[in-house]
């Protein structure tokens, strides 16, 4: 059900709003790594703010959610937020 809430687009929707990331690999049940600006050439944009992965672990029937973040700058790190904002 974890897994679900990110790839399907009506809980994705929910979660994240009309907010659109580029999923650049998903392994079901398992792992999402995902940009939330990549340009051409898979280059981050000028409003890019992070690459992250979330991954999902069943630990005594229930799912562990982790997420790893590489900000896109230090700034955008340090405040938490899109350095655009």
């Amino acid at each position: 059900a974890a897994f679900r809430a990110f790839t399907d687009p009506v809980h994705r929707a929910r979660w994240w709003g009309s907010e659109c990331a580029t999923v650049l690999e998903s392994v079901p049940g398992e792992r999402i790594v995902f940009a939330d600006a990549l340009g051409p050439s898979w280059v981050p944009g000028e409003r890019a703010f992070a690459v992250a992965a979330l991954t999902f672990a069943d630990e005594r029937g229930q799912t562990r959610v982790k997420l790893t973040a590489r900000h896109i700058s230090l700034r955008s790190r340090r405040e938490g937020r899109p350095t655009w904002a």
